[in-house]
């Protein structure tokens, strides 16, 4: 028991001798150099910060744009290629068949947006046909939470809204090299 008894007398000793020390150092580190090491750091950390958060908060248009391509077996169609083009604010959506002929076509414009934790392309204006020159207007507007990683375009389609004859899914395109 008398051992137990030293140890943690030791041990306090110890502890404030450390807390003691620290407070000391302290002082001493603030009246040698003063402030003028944080100082001269703050605006380095400010400018970081900002670019940090700038990044987080605005998400842009560059993370999308580009052409992707998806290969699918698709309910109505069977295999076919999708490619998506995101470009200059708007985009381009095709969906073409094993013989290489145009299923569905549709363009509008497209924008990038961030919704809590979540980034969403907001597709707007879209017209769609089963060809370039057979474009009518639609009344449907997507938001689609997307990805944007290294080469690829993870997308979670039709979660906006309940559509009777489209499924919800996750998709992946790739990035076309150009």
């Amino acid at each position: 028991m008398k051992t137990m008894t030293m140890k943690l007398q030791d041990w306090r000793k110890r502890v404030v001798s450390m807390l003691r020390n620290e407070h000391r150092d302290w002082n001493l580190v603030r009246t040698r150099h003063g402030c003028r090491g944080v100082s001269a750091r703050l605006p380095l950390a400010l400018l970081v910060a900002a670019v940090v958060c700038g990044n987080v908060v605005a998400q842009s248009f560059s993370d999308i744009e580009g052409k992707w391509t998806l290969k699918k077996k698709d309910p109505r169609y069977g295999e076919v290629t999708q490619t998506v083009e995101f470009k200059n604010n708007s985009f381009t959506f095709r969906v073409v068949d094993k013989e290489n002929s145009t299923v569905l076509y549709a363009k509008g414009k497209a924008s990038v947006e961030k919704l809590g934790p979540f980034k969403v392309i907001k597709l707007t204006e879209i017209e769609g046909g089963q060809s370039e020159n057979d474009l009518w207007p639609t009344s449907d507007d997507r938001t689609i939470v997307y990805s944007a990683g290294w080469n690829a375009l993870t997308v979670a389609v039709n979660f906006d809204r309940e559509r009777s004859d489209e499924e919800v899914e996750s998709q992946k395109y790739t990035k076309v090299r150009q």
